[in-house]
């Protein structure tokens, strides 16, 4: 399955969660995850990211965060591949 749409049904998910019960049991923070050769890396997407839990008032804000990072990933890992 290719990985945009697996990120699009997560952010989907987040967006369309009514309650903050579901959000705390999907138990996201701001970070992100990305696998390089068999080994994968957490970063966050802002300071303290990894302690900062997505809530209704701030899971806009996350899926903003965290498709910034994913594109500007996509361009870099691009950018390396022309090199």
């Amino acid at each position: 399955m290719c990985h945009v749409y697996v990120a699009c049904r997560s952010f989907l998910t987040i967006l369309n969660s009514e309650d903050e019960e579901t959000l705390q049991e999907l138990a996201v923070t701001f970070t992100a995850s990305q696998s390089h050769f068999g080994a994968v890396h957490t970063v966050e997407l802002e300071e303290g990211g990894g302690d900062k839990n997505v809530t209704m008032e701030n899971k806009e804000e996350f899926v903003d965060k965290l498709c910034n990072w994913h594109l500007q990933s996509e361009y870099y890992l691009e950018y390396l591949h022309q090199l």
